[in-house]
């Protein structure tokens, strides 16, 4: 009843992506973004007119997202990877592929846009904005211009959506390792496909709405 030995793994002088640290990195980063893909487009779709002092309830989950992803980074730099087919664990050869390939994209996707948004949260403060309801107290107009450029940077977090999608592929893994029925989890990504789509669209339609209708109209929708 005793299941196969897992293999010892070989000596390295950089992570091994097969070990129980760069499981858990990769685990945690997997159930981040999807928390980011879900919580991003409600936060554009929901939250972009809203008062530019106004702070929403998922600011420190995704501070601490923010910094998550900044520190991948950097254990990617220190975990080995494979090249021409084989492992390797020669760090000039590990950081010139990740050069050349991921970190690019992977530093636009960690961009802290959470943190800039804290710094603008921090700024309303110095003007006696209260940041419960967004209503200036003090005619601190000319300042809030500043916190006003942080709403667009939101957008660079739909990234992450595109960088979710390597979820897919732990889907693929975890079929191959359980060995149930293939239709099951074509079943099961068929329908994880089409309810994001529809949470996407749901929000992009709230976003259209109030930037295309009146407040008045808008109530009156409600």
């Amino acid at each position: 009843g005793i299941g196969p030995k897992q293999l010892p793994l070989p000596r390295s002088r950089m992570i091994h992506p097969s070990s129980p640290f760069a499981q858990g990195i990769a685990i945690t980063s997997s159930l981040l973004l999807v928390y980011s893909a879900i919580v991003t487009p409600v936060l554009i779709g929901f939250f972009t007119n809203q008062p530019e002092c106004l702070q929403h309830d998922t600011l420190v989950i995704d501070m601490f997202a923010d910094v998550f992803f900044l520190l991948e980074i950097l254990v990617a730099l220190c975990t080995g990877a494979t090249v021409d087919g084989e492992y390797c664990d020669e760090w000039r050869r590990v950081w010139w592929r990740y050069l050349t390939t991921n970190l690019l994209f992977d530093c636009c996707t960690s961009i802290p846009v959470a943190w800039i948004e804290w710094a603008g949260l921090q700024q309303c403060r110095s003007l006696d904005i209260d940041i419960q309801d967004g209503h200036d107290t003090k005619g601190g107009s000319q300042a809030l211009k500043v916190v006003r450029i942080v709403k667009p940077l939101r957008l660079f977090k739909l990234l992450r959506v595109l960088k979710a999608m390597k979820i897919l592929q732990l889907l693929d893994d975890l079929e191959s390792y359980l060995r149930l029925p293939p239709f099951m989890f074509r079943m099961v990504r068929v329908l994880m496909i089409i309810l994001y789509a529809v949470h996407v669209t749901s929000c992009t339609f709230w976003l259209v709405k109030e930037n295309t209708n009146g407040e008045e109209e808008v109530r009156e929708w409600f």
